[in-house]
Parts: C-alpha cells; structure tokens; sequence
C-alpha cells in the first residue's frame, strides 16, 4: 500500500512545513495521534511540533558550569510532579530563573522542563512565551508559566499575567540574559559556557564509554587512563594549550602530561580507525563552538 504522506508534493511548501513533515515522520505513532488531536483543537501550533522532543533532561550536557541549573530545573518538574523530596532546597521557589549568554542552554532546560511535565503529567496546562507565543495569547487558566528571553516582553502585560500565576501559587520558570530585580523572591541561577575540559569529558564519555567523573579521577585502570590520553591531546589539539596548563586541569603533573600525550601520538600512527575517531571527535567539540542554543 502506498504511504501518502510520501506522495505529498513538497513543491508548494514552505520550508516550516516540509520540516514539519519529516519530522512528524520520525517520531512515535502515539505521539502522532496526539499531535494530530491537538491540531485538531488548535492547541499546538507548529513550533510546539517541531520541537515536541528535541530538549530534554537526558540529551542535556551536565558539567559544574550549569549542573546547579540542571538540578533546579528537575526539581521544579518533580515538584509538579508531587515527587518532590520536602528537605530539598528548590522545592519552594517560584518564580525559577535560570540566566546566563546567548547559547548556554537556557532554552534547552526549559524545553526539557516543558517535554517532562508533557511525558509524565500530560493534563497540567503549560503556558508558552517565546518570540513566536507572545505573551498576548497566554491564558492565566493555565497551570504553569514557562517564558523564554523573557527580558524581550517585559512589559506591563506580562507582569499582569506573571502576579496572577504567583499570586495563585502556580509555577512559572523564566530564562533571561541576566538578573532582574522584579524575580528576587524566587531562585535565580545562572548558567556559565562550559569548559573546553567540560566538552571535551563529555564527547569522550559520549564516544568512548567512560565517564566524566572517571576522567577527572586519579586511577591507574587501563581504560580510563587512555581515555585520559585522549582527552589530554583533544585538548592540545583544540586549544593549544601548555603541558602545564593541560596537567592542571586533568589534576597531572607536567612530566605525566608529555609522557601520555606522546604515547597516543604513537598509538594513533598504527590505529588509523582511533586516529579517525578522535579527529571526530575534535571536529564534532569545534562545530558546536561555532553553534548556539
């Protein structure tokens, strides 16, 4: 039988729609069905679709730049969840503010806030504001506020609609360039880029299998201690650092850093699968520097 939706012509589409379409075909059958209702009732516009799975918790990059963020943004889904341990320091705090430059992951937590409640508590209303929900549509009946570059609409309107949500005791998460006086009654926490060290620990735990906190440790296992020699040149590679400044962050003396990094050298002369995934590697951290979220 043939598919339909592959004999659509694309012609006379525009470029939002087509990527609409792919991917709409990739993602599950159930979450096609209540995409397709939501349509339906005109509650789901097309960014929402687009983006329905794109940000979450797990696909976050986590390092001790941003790891206060991560653990706050959970909290507050676990709070909304009624999971929400009573001794937790975030539990209480509203509004969240989570701040920091253009391209830190902001909006990749709040999407994951918003994907989180959507998966597990699908019947709590989210309230959307970004540069395509203006805050105009928002209806206080909504359970939750969730407000994107929020310093781009702060406005007598949206301090409307934020009291009403605080004054009700509803949850609103904010994401913002900077601190902002009107948001001190909540918690506000910043998230910094994360290091070249940071990325280049969770490319290697990514590709290779070994963890973050493996890489940081001192240890004499044989995995580890090459995924170390890794790390050491991806760094050299990338940044052009000293030996000294390499060993400092690795927590190796200068001697140590020279011996390991020669020896991958060595080892990647007769491995040219290893040279290749490394090289990788290097181009994949070096992309992603040129991107922003």
């Amino acid at each position: 039988m043939d598919n339909k939706e592959d004999n659509l012509d694309l012609g006379e589409l525009s470029n939002l729609e087509i990527a609409m379409i792919k991917k709409f075909r990739s993602i599950s059958e159930d979450d096609k069905e209540r995409i397709m209702k939501d349509l339906e009732n005109n509650t789901l516009n097309k960014e929402d679709s687009l983006n329905l799975n794109e940000f979450t918790f797990e696909n976050f990059v986590v390092g001790p730049s941003n790891r206060f963020a991560y653990r706050a943004s959970i909290e507050v889904v676990n709070n909304l969840l009624g999971s929400v341990n009573t001794e937790n320091t975030f539990s209480n705090y509203n509004p969240l503010l989570i701040y920091g430059e253009k391209g830190v992951g902001k909006t990749h937590l709040l999407n994951a806030i918003r994907n989180a409640i959507k998966t597990n508590k699908p019947n709590l209303q989210i309230a959307f504001v970004d540069e395509n929900n203006p805050i105009s549509e928002v209806s206080t009946d909504a359970d939750v506020l969730l407000g994107d570059d929020v310093q781009l609409y702060m406005n007598d309107e949206f301090f409307n609609i934020y009291n009403s949500f605080i004054e009700n005791n509803k949850q609103v998460v904010l994401t913002a360039d900077k601190t902002y006086s009107q948001f001190v009654d909540g918690l506000m926490v910043d998230i910094k880029p994360l290091t070249i060290a940071e990325k280049i620990a969770n490319e290697i735990e990514k590709c290779e299998g070994i963890s973050s906190y493996d890489l940081f440790r001192k240890t004499k296992k044989a995995n580890i201690v090459h995924a170390k020699r890794i790390a050491i040149y991806m760094m050299r590679e990338i940044t052009n650092s000293t030996y000294e400044v390499v060993g400092d962050t690795f927590g190796l003396n200068y001697s140590t850093v020279i011996f390991l990094y020669n020896e991958l050298v060595k080892e990647m002369e007769s491995d040219s699968e290893l040279k290749k995934r490394i090289e990788n590697m290097i181009d994949n951290i070096k992309s992603k520097e040129n991107k922003q979220l």
